[in-house]
């Protein structure tokens, strides 16, 4: 009896080590990490009908550097604002926004964009609140570290 359960005892033993060296080991994910960059700004509508709004864009937690007075029909570079950019860890989004100055408060254009980690050159965003309309021209890369 003893000569049985030691030979289904080895017999489990041997199975099990199969199947631990059968299995590959994990690969872990490799560490990344998305920029997102502000390319432009095109002003197609502004809340002063007629005159300019001061705009500021804020990317993540990007501190804006700057207001510029744009009118309509207008198109300014990214370092008219400071160059706005941002990381972010996949999958969180990036959160992109468009603000007009007004005094001492800000209005934002619409709703925040929520921008993913997929590689993106010269793509745009619309920002409307049905007076205002601005275009965010951005692009995204992705790093692996």
């Amino acid at each position: 009896m003893r000569k049985i359960l030691g030979s289904l005892v080895m017999a489990g033993l041997a199975t099990a080590g199969a199947l631990v060296a059968a299995t590959p080991a994990q690969a872990l994910p490799p560490n990344q990490f998305c920029e997102l960059f502000v390319l432009s700004v095109t002003a197609d509508e502004v809340l002063n009908d007629g005159g300019s709004d001061a705009v500021f864009v804020k990317p993540g937690t990007f501190k804006p550097v700057s207001t510029v007075d744009m009118f309509a029909g207008q198109t300014k570079p990214a370092s008219a604002f400071g160059n706005p950019s941002d990381t972010f860890v996949p999958p969180a989004t990036m959160p992109v926004s468009v603000f007009v100055k007004l005094g001492s408060s800000s209005k934002q254009i619409g709703a925040t964009a929520k921008i993913g980690c997929t590689v993106v050159t010269g793509a745009t965003r619309t920002f409307t609140d049905g007076d205002a309309t601005y275009r965010v021209k951005y692009t995204v890369i992705k790093e692996i570290v």
